[in-house]
């Protein structure tokens, strides 16, 4: 799932690809670091989290909703898995809170 205003370096994929096999009972992982590369341009806020290491990769879990770009393992979006959609107005906009954790 992606955003409209991402821009993204070389290899995200495959980094992300591989850390889910590194950790199997992860099904969702955004490429967002909940610290922000403000040094490389990257506008966004800190987000707490805590870091898990496990055969020299680590990965950020949130405490809370960090964005709605990631991807998902496959099998989830198999058994039917879906964002739902919060109507404010005549404006809609993914529940990607709730996501996460079903």
């Amino acid at each position: 799932m992606s955003e409209n205003d991402i821009e993204y370096t070389s290899g995200w994929d495959r980094e992300l690809i591989d850390k889910l096999g590194i950790f199997p009972e992860i099904g969702q992982l955004c490429p967002f670091s909940p610290y922000p590369q403000t040094e490389r341009g990257e506008v966004w806020e800190e987000h707490p989290a805590r870091m898990l290491t496990r055969d020299s990769a680590a990965v950020y879990v949130a405490d809370g909703n960090v964005s709605t770009t990631s991807i998902i393992r496959r099998e989830i979006w198999d058994k039917g898995v879906r964002w739902h959609t919060i109507q404010q107005g005549h404006l809609r906009f993914p529940d990607d809170g709730l996501f996460p954790r079903k």
